[in-house]
């Protein structure tokens, strides 16, 4: 079983916002990251949905 917890960050100094993505097995070991920045979206839902996209 793997768990996969995902979120999206805004800095705002940046002009920028993350996207963090963990998974982890049924011990709770990592088993793989992903940090990834991009252009400020145009909504906090529109992050939302970049972040479930790219976990997907």
């Amino acid at each position: 079983m793997l768990k996969t917890n995902f979120d999206g960050i805004v800095f705002e100094d940046l002009n920028a916002t993350s996207v963090d993505v963990v998974v982890r097995n049924s011990l709770g070991e990592i088993m793989t990251t992903l940090f990834k920045i991009i252009p400020i979206p145009s909504s906090m839902v529109a992050l939302e949905t970049i972040v479930v996209r790219t976990v997907v």
